[in-house]
């Protein structure tokens, strides 16, 4: 995608940069350290809102080496040809690997999405994109059009469920080498990028699904549920034209749009950092393999 342009800034998409090659001895380490571990539903870190990095921090080595593991944890053992029991992810946040620093690392790769129905990749406007790592990261809805998918999640393993996003987000935040980001989103990678910084904010999807459609994922292709007394109605998947934000079972059957999502101002996020945000980014609960 091409960079934007704010003021007389140039802002970019987050596209990551691989680090030089190492040496023998960085790279036997690297293997020795691995891939970080998922942390799963349950633990208090997915709960939490997670804090600003300082701008001036993210090119720390410490900062960097969390930003290369987030990377190689979403690719799996299957981005290297072996085969594992993590698989390949589409998106992560810095708490599902025990790290409460508002990060977030998205890829989606061409042999994935080949193996799947052409007429599913077009109705869920799925593209191939470079790895992105977008620290601080800050959305903004395009336009009112939405769109209804089931989601999983590498923290709630074995399970989906339908979730409303937004079909378009303007997406603003930091680099991996702290350069301005903004850029716009559209389809699937919207919803990676609403996905991923709800984990920032102590949200899984489980709490925006319609609760009724929750199932494990050898279920997928089972009939959706009829409508219900108190839940209101399950629906289809697909987009869906004027609408106002994120559904859920319990608002539908009351008549009622439940956003959910609390939109926050750059100006707002600058604020927080400035009064102590920016904490450390430790090692965490995330232990590598």
């Amino acid at each position: 995608r091409a960079a934007a342009t704010v003021g007389a800034r140039s802002c970019g998409d987050g596209t990551w940069t691989p680090p030089p090659p190492r040496d023998a001895f960085q790279s036997l380490l690297q293997a020795v350290q691995g891939e970080r571990e998922i942390v799963t539903v349950g633990e208090p870190v997915l709960r939490e809102r997670a804090q600003e990095v300082a701008p001036e921090r993210i090119n720390d080595a410490d900062v960097q080496e969390v930003i290369e593991e987030m990377v190689e944890t979403l690719r799996g053992p299957t981005a290297k040809g072996i085969p594992g029991t993590s698989p390949r992810g589409v998106g992560l946040a810095a708490p599902q690997v025990g790290i409460p620093s508002r990060v977030i690392v998205l890829e989606d790769v061409q042999d994935e999405i080949d193996k799947m129905d052409p007429e599913v990749v077009k109705a869920q406007r799925r593209e191939a994109f470079a790895a992105k790592v977008i620290v601080n990261p800050v959305l903004e809805p395009v336009g009112n059009r939405t769109a209804v998918f089931f989601e999983g999640c590498l923290s709630v393993p074995g399970y989906r469920g339908l979730v409303e996003r937004h079909l378009e987000v303007r997406c603003t935040g930091l680099d991996h080498k702290g350069n301005d980001v903004d850029f716009v989103a559209k389809g699937w990678m919207a919803r990676i990028l609403q996905h991923e910084v709800d984990h920032l904010d102590g949200t899984l999807y489980v709490d925006r699904m319609y609760s009724r459609s929750f199932r494990r994922v050898d279920k997928l292709d089972a009939a959706l549920p009829g409508p219900n007394d108190e839940f209101g109605a399950t629906p289809p998947e697909g987009e869906r034209a004027g609408a106002t934000g994120f559904g859920s079972g319990t608002s539908a059957a009351k008549g009622a749009t439940k956003t959910g999502v609390k939109w926050e101002s750059a100006g707002s996020m600058a604020k927080r950092a400035k009064k102590g945000g920016g904490k450390s980014m430790g090692r965490g609960k995330g232990k590598r393999r």
